[in-house]
């Protein structure tokens, strides 16, 4: 069963993709499970966002693991966050596109209370040189009991040596070059490396169909990635994203 933790729903770059979309397409590519969140948190109101999620859950309830896309704003909104436990989510998706400041004390708020539900925290990492891996370095070493995705892994040397320093510091393989995936496998963290796509976010740069983008991707990390490969396609995800949460515990 190959396992996607790096999924999206909703508006990107003038396109929709709909949760219908979506899982049917993932489906088709025989993904078996996605930890999910959706990138229309970004222009739209909550009262969208929820519906989105809620039809994922109609849809695919048992395949979903559903990640909070979280802006500074929400969390004014509900600074414990319960307004959003109408959905049963799993960790946190914060993109520093939405006003995040790295050292700032909202983020650390977030990373609070990630901590408090026991849930990871995604990170996207890259673009700009306030977002890049190295300036998680001190959050990771602050809450490490919250696991950190660092998505993308960019840049790689900044990333690994975060990964070296914290044993919760992991990275997704979102539209990570061949040699970075390599360069972490070689490093000895294959434990801590999930394939991860960004779908359906590569139609938007890609001119090969989507669904032969992601074929073909598969494919040549499966040969790439050699005896590590199931860890990166289905262990890591399940190790991760199968914890109990502080409402399971309960």
């Amino acid at each position: 069963m190959l396992c996607d933790a790096h999924v999206h729903v909703g508006y990107f770059q003038d396109q929709y993709f709909s949760p219908e979309d979506v899982v049917r397409g993932l489906r088709r590519l025989g993904v078996g499970r996605w930890a999910v969140s959706s990138t229309s948190t970004s222009g739209k109101p909550w009262a969208f966002v929820r519906k989105e999620y809620e039809r994922i859950c109609e849809l695919a309830d048992k395949q979903s693991v559903l990640l909070l896309w979280l802006t500074p704003e929400m969390l004014i909104q509900s600074r414990d966050l319960r307004k959003y436990d109408v959905l049963p989510f799993c960790g946190l998706k914060i993109h520093g596109a939405n006003g995040w400041r790295v050292g700032g004390q909202p983020l650390r708020r977030a990373f609070a209370l990630a901590r408090e539900r026991k849930w990871p925290v995604i990170l996207h990492t890259g673009g700009f040189p306030e977002y890049e891996a190295g300036r998680f370095g001190p959050l990771c070493r602050t809450f490490p009991d919250v696991p950190v995705i660092l998505a993308h892994g960019r840049p790689i040397e900044q990333a690994l040596n975060v990964m070296q320093q914290s044993d919760n510091a992991w990275a997704d393989t979102a539209f990570m070059p061949l040699r970075d995936v390599q360069r972490l496998l070689a490093s000895g963290m294959s434990r801590r490396v999930l394939f991860g796509s960004d779908y359906p976010a590569p139609a938007c740069f890609y001119k090969a169909p989507l669904a032969s983008y992601y074929r073909r991707r598969v494919l040549t990390l499966q040969r790439s990635c050699g005896a590590s490969w199931p860890l990166l396609a289905r262990r890591n995800f399940m190790a991760l994203f199968d914890r109990p949460s502080r409402k399971e515990e309960k």
